[in-house]
């Protein structure tokens, strides 16, 4: 087996951590042409090894021998919860990720959530996005981030849509909780001063109140009632997860997706996919999925190698990192021909997508972001035509932590006669 090629280089003084949040696409692209798809270097002062292969990233996220598995530490924002339940913990099997996945897959049900998130979601979607007309422009990351914020809100906490004034005190602090994990995780505090990361900390605490307060009104609709007669273990883990699905971590990734469609679909040429798609629910799904493939939310996962293996031929040492590149790997030409076109008639060439993870440790809740996708886009479609303020052609994208222009993009709605 070969060695994975690049330059670790020496403990703190050769970690490329700074270089990579800076630009990290750069970063990426110029370790390619040196590399191959295949490469190490330090980040976080840890040896990392970068999966930019389709390939080797399904390699990696198939696995079935528990030789990687997930690299998240963030349990005092989060609590214990289905990031954290993993091989390596000394408390926590990898059969409690298989029980509680098996638990979030009876609340996350795609019939079920049809059945009975569908009605609040189109509510949710004509309070918000019902008189985009009479907006002189819209920020259009924004508008959808808060659209998806109401969404996750009002489902998992049982919230009426019209209890704006609450809604927003919680997304406020979901907005704080979320700086948490851009920080150093450092809590410290003074008189009339915190850090980043202590004021994250106390934002989660007041969600976790907040939360158990509306636990006790969840008798009000079908779909909290079996989020709560689920099977979770306690009520604290009922919590931890209701508080992940609430977080400013979903509604971030729906926005960067919807705000990437409609900047796509603006471009030259992409008119006539609108046209179709207007009442072709085929080509919808063709375009969200070449729009995942495309404009992946975040750039990548985090895995760690439990023992060591071998992906596409090369080594894997024990302990090591491994970053699976999602936005290299869904432009990786020997997967998908002409990979930097927007072509949803390709619809990803029968190949899988990786935008939500995969494997036994995808993304418990890719069925609703989904959900969220498609009925957003196809309401607006339907009802509005739309104009951007600026050059669509050469637009920047920023990557960390979201995947987003790289300053907020306005846009003009009109409302279509025939809708």
């Amino acid at each position: 087996m070969a060695k994975v090629p690049g330059h670790i280089g020496m403990p703190i003084i050769g970690d490329r951590s700074l270089e990579f949040a800076n630009d990290s696409l750069k970063f990426v692209n110029n370790h390619i042409q040196k590399y191959g798809r295949i490469f190490q270097s330090r980040l976080l002062n840890r040896q990392t090894i970068f999966l930019a292969s389709y390939d080797a990233v399904q390699q990696l996220l198939n696995d079935t021998n528990g030789t990687y598995d997930m690299e998240y530490r963030y349990k005092a924002l989060w609590g214990e919860n289905i990031l954290h339940y993993n091989v390596t913990s000394e408390l926590i099997t990898d059969k409690e990720a298989t029980r509680v996945k098996a638990v979030l897959g009876k609340c996350l049900d795609p019939d079920q959530l049809a059945r009975l998130c569908g009605p609040m979601i189109h509510k949710i979607l004509e309070n918000l996005l019902g008189s985009l007309e009479h907006e002189k422009e819209v920020p259009l990351y924004t508008k959808f981030k808060q659209v998806a914020s109401y969404i996750t809100v009002c489902l998992f906490l049982g919230l009426d849509p019209g209890s704006t004034h609450e809604i927003d005190s919680i997304i406020e602090l979901t907005t704080e909780h979320w700086h948490g994990l851009i920080s150093i995780p450092v809590s410290a505090s003074f008189t009339g001063w915190s850090t980043t990361f202590g004021k994250a900390i106390k934002a989660k605490d007041e969600l976790i109140d907040r939360i158990e307060e509306l636990l006790c009104r969840f008798d009000k609709n079908e779909f909290n009632q079996t989020i709560s007669n689920a099977g979770f273990k306690s009520r604290e883990e009922l919590r931890n997860h209701i508080l992940l699905f609430v977080s400013a971590l979903p509604p971030k990734a729906v926005a960067s997706l919807l705000a990437s469609t409609f900047i796509e679909l603006g471009k030259t040429g992409h008119a006539r996919y609108v046209d179709i798609a207007r009442n072709d629910l085929d080509l919808l799904n063709a375009i969200t999925t070449e729009i995942e493939r495309l404009h992946p939310p975040f750039i990548g996962g985090k895995r760690q190698a439990i023992k060591g293996g071998v992906i596409s031929g090369f080594t894997i040492p024990k302990g090591c990192s491994l970053l699976y590149l999602t936005h290299a790997a869904h432009r990786d030409p020997a997967a998908f021909p002409n990979p930097d076109q927007f072509l949803p008639e390709r619809c990803s060439n029968n190949r899988k997508i990786w935008t939500f993870g995969g494997g036994r440790r995808a993304c418990v809740g890719r069925t609703l972001m989904k959900m969220m996708l498609q009925e957003t886009i196809s309401y607006v479609i339907k009802n509005y035509d739309w104009q951007f303020q600026s050059d669509v052609c050469n637009i920047k994208y920023k990557t960390l932590p979201v995947y987003r222009p790289d300053k907020e993009f306005y846009v003009k709605f009109t409302r279509r006669d025939n809708p």
